[in-house]
């Protein structure tokens, strides 16, 4: 609703609800797995609509579950190396000269095989982890770089960037050191800012090259 204070212009305040229930076929009645559940279901309520409600179900605690193990997988996979850049070419019509590649986040899991981007980008962006995957990204692309201006000299990188990470002062940080490095200097680097780092277009991309 509304709300207004003395010498304060009026606002409105919204907010999302998650419901739980007791006896709703459930095994526990403990007020804390209550609680727990009424959590899940406002996580639930905000990831998919603001400023609405969401009722608690054993499906909702499931697919938290899932969420949890791939955030997981994920954050272990970002540390060891486990995000790859593959390469989308971005050609001059022109000339039909590969201007740049676009570098775009790959990761295929030990057992669930290659997650769909869509799906690790929006769970990285929803745990703090985006600045990280972007970082990881950068990283394999620039390792690329050599690789990839032999088969196309002087080509420039292109990097998809959450908005997020853009806010972190740590990534920028990393980013600067990164491009300070002696084989980095000339990457002709541009920085893309999206909130969802991917492509559904497969086809036209490039597995990472040696």
């Amino acid at each position: 609703g509304s709300i207004e204070m003395t010498g304060v212009s009026r606002g409105i305040v919204g907010g999302s609800i998650g419901v739980a229930l007791s006896g709703a076929g459930l095994a526990t009645e403990q007020a804390s797995d209550l609680l727990q559940h009424a959590d899940v279901a406002l996580y639930n309520a905000k990831r998919l609509r603001r400023n609405g409600c969401a009722l608690f179900d054993s499906a909702m605690l499931r697919d938290t579950q899932l969420r949890n193990e791939l955030r997981l997988s994920l954050d272990k996979a970002i540390g060891s190396g486990g995000i790859q850049a593959w390469f989308q070419p971005i050609v001059d019509a022109g000339t039909g000269r590969v201007q740049r590649f676009e570098a775009l986040a790959r990761w295929q899991h030990p057992d669930q095989g290659w997650i769909d981007p869509a799906r690790f980008v929006a769970v990285a962006e929803l745990n703090n982890l985006a600045a990280s995957l972007d970082l990881a990204v950068l990283t394999s692309a620039l390792q690329a770089l050599p690789a990839l201006r032999r088969h196309a000299p002087g080509v420039g990188l292109s990097v998809n960037v959450s908005a997020q990470s853009l806010l972190d002062s740590g990534y920028l940080r990393a980013v600067t050191a990164l491009l300070e490095h002696p084989d980095h200097r000339d990457a002709a680097l541009t920085l893309e800012i999206t909130e969802t780092a991917f492509t559904n277009n497969e086809q036209t991309l490039t597995a990472p090259v040696a």
